[in-house]
């Protein structure tokens, strides 16, 4: 698809493989029930879109950014989320999650203050680094061999979250709430002994 403009319009049921979105604005879109695998974005903008039902797996991107995208019952996968930072700090990509899976996912210095992940979301192998996530929510979240590395987590929710690692050492986590026996495996890089 190439120098294409969208505003306000609805796409359902579409499913792109491989395809290379060039020089295309999309803008309040709302995307139902497609599949994007394996795309490329190139100079390509993503604007206030919402995504219900959708599969997006392995999305590259050259020159392109997103910014408060939507997500729910999303399949979110093999996505490296810095590359699609607009150029100013603000909006972030992504404006919301809800019921979402999301599986080997890099977020690199984003800002995730006050997000709330925990909306029925799952993730997995994915990486948070460098991230600002102060008061971020992530209760009752599973994060299956998700880690946290250099992250701000200070004040941070995770109770009854479960499957995570955080690089205490190198992370801000003062008053971040943790849940027994999860907040033991904290403790794994001290390389202490409990008894």
């Amino acid at each position: 698809m190439t120098e294409r403009y969208c505003e306000g319009e609805r796409f359902t049921g579409l499913s792109f493989a491989g395809e290379a979105f060039e020089s295309c604005d999309f803008a309040d879109c709302v995307f139902v029930d497609c599949s994007f695998s394996k795309c490329e974005l190139d100079h390509t903008t993503l604007n206030e879109c919402r995504f219900v039902r959708c599969e997006i797996t392995g999305l590259r991107s050259v020159s392109s950014s997103v910014q408060s995208l939507d997500f729910e019952d999303c399949r979110l996968q093999e996505i490296e989320w810095a590359s699609l930072l607009s150029n100013g700090a603000f909006p972030d990509p992504i404006h919301t999650l809800k019921d979402c899976s999301l599986k080997y996912n890099t977020f690199t210095e984003m800002n995730f203050n006050r997000f709330d992940f925990s909306n029925g979301n799952e993730i997995v192998g994915s990486m948070f680094a460098k991230c600002e996530m102060q008061l971020a929510s992530f209760k009752g979240t599973e994060l299956h061999e998700t880690e946290f590395y250099q992250c701000d987590l200070r004040k941070a929710d995770f109770r009854d979250a479960t499957g995570y690692k955080v690089d205490i050492l190198g992370s801000r986590m003062k008053d971040a709430r943790f849940s027994l026996p999860e907040a033991v495996n904290l403790l794994a890089d001290l390389k202490i002994k409990l008894s």
